[in-house]
């Protein structure tokens, strides 16, 4: 679900906080980016969030000594009280991380929000195929007043 959404979140929230930020899924494979070269690439420092399960700050000198991680804050995302992936902002840690708060609640409604959707149109498709209820016989014909 995150997958199919989360470029679109990016791009959405990019336009309004302009800091670069990745969406990575629950394996820490970047599936929303402002850096698109980014995309489908593994994000290390969300593999170290998902297992600390907890709000990250990566300074210019710690984020140097991993391969693929830039400054800035990583917070996991949850659904269903489950961690599904991670959202980072990049910036310095002090400046962006009241946004990454804010920017992962918007994510986690959004994951709800779309849950949610898919399962009103299975429902409807579910009702559509679905034969007829069966029509009770009309004994009340059958007998005579």
């Amino acid at each position: 679900m995150l997958e199919r959404i989360a470029q679109r979140i990016v791009d959405q929230t990019t336009d309004i906080l302009d800091y670069p930020m990745s969406i990575t899924d629950e394996h820490g494979i970047i599936v929303g980016c402002t850096d698109s070269k980014r995309l489908g690439t593994i994000h290390c420092a969300s593999i170290d969030v998902l297992k600390k399960d907890q709000i990250v700050h990566y300074d210019e000198a710690y984020a140097k000594s991993l391969v693929n991680v830039l400054p800035g804050v990583a917070a996991p995302i949850y659904f269903n009280e489950r961690a599904i992936g991670v959202l980072g902002i990049v910036g310095n840690p002090e400046d962006v991380n009241n946004y990454t708060k804010l920017v992962k609640s918007h994510v986690e409604m959004l994951c709800y929000e779309s849950f949610y959707q898919e399962s009103a149109i299975l429902e409807a498709k579910k009702a559509r195929h679905t034969d007829p209820p069966l029509t009770p016989y009309p004994f009340n014909k059958c007998r005579s007043n």
